[in-house]
């Protein structure tokens, strides 16, 4: 299917849905091809690094550094989000870090563009279809206007790059506004993640995990597939948690490099981490 027949048959489809014409007509100008994000699409570092690579690459002391600074700097909001939401500020601060460098790199590319342009390559359809009704909502609803949508070549926005259903869904403001995750001021941004965690289970002073040694010889596949357990459970089947830190959570093993990679077990806050980003090299950085 060419760009423009699926342009057209989607077109087709979200008056259908209920879009109106009225923005139909609006949006349809900036239903076009981005060859930045079809390119990225094909060359994420969460699938084509290792996972040492990638958290050297992403956990560099300098963005350690800067995340400090920002700690700092917003202490007042990130008192706020842990008051309000329990979720530890520091969790909040590296996704802060990770999507968007402290909001230093929020990305330029026309959001609509960059989610047809996903969209119509058919490897995630219904996913970034899903997208575009939404960042359609957001100009339904007046809150931007599709030259105003800017963002990752993925079409994920602001401070913390939530994607246009997430905004829909999850954000909120800090000071009971219209959520703004745009603004310079990151406030509502980092309140609308914290908001995104508890919403994908949460769950207040719980660790997300800790890497552990497996016995020799191991199986695998048994390992795997078990059930979230204690760790003393884990002991009992020969696996070493390398913290010295007692485990009070049940948790789950992993393995987000491979066979060959370090093992962790993961609690579920591990999982309020993957629905902010499926990768668990992503996850493994952020914790």
């Amino acid at each position: 299917m060419t760009f423009e027949s699926w342009k057209s048959d989607f077109l087709s489809r979200a008056a259908a849905y209920g879009v109106s014409p009225a923005i139909l007509t609006e949006v349809s100008p900036y239903l076009t091809t981005a060859q930045s994000s079809a390119q990225a699409d094909m060359a994420q570092p969460e699938a084509r690094k290792t996972l040492q690579h990638y958290i050297e690459l992403t956990v560099s002391p300098k963005r350690i550094a800067e995340g400090q600074a920002a700690l700092q700097k917003h202490v007042e909001i990130f008192d706020q989000i842990e008051a309000d939401y329990q979720v530890d500020r520091h969790v909040v601060a590296a996704i802060w870090g990770l999507e968007s460098n402290y909001g230093s790199i929020r990305g330029d590319v026309p959001v609509i563009s960059a989610l047809a342009t996903l969209a119509a390559q058919g490897r995630r359809a219904a996913m970034f279809e899903a997208q575009l009704l939404a960042a359609f909502e957001i100009v339904t609803r007046g809150i931007k206007s599709p030259d105003q949508m800017l963002g990752s070549w993925a079409g994920a926005m602001g401070h913390t790059q939530f994607m246009p259903k997430s905004y829909i869904d999850f954000a909120v403001s800090a000071r009971n506004g219209r959520p703004d995750i745009w603004a310079e001021d990151p406030a509502d941004a980092l309140v609308s993640t914290a908001h995104f965690l508890v919403c994908h289970g949460w769950v207040a002073d719980v660790p997300w995990g800790t890497a552990v040694q497996l016995p020799e010889p191991a199986d695998l596949h048994m390992l795997r597939h078990l059930p979230p357990r204690s760790q003393d459970a884990w002991a009992h089947l020969g696996v070493r948690f390398m913290s010295e830190d007692r485990c009070t959570y049940k948790s789950k093993l992993i393995l987000p490099g491979g066979v060959n990679s370090l093992a962790f077990v993961v609690s579920e806050n591990f999982n309020a981490f993957l629905g902010y980003n499926n990768a668990q090299s992503y996850a493994i950085a952020l914790g």
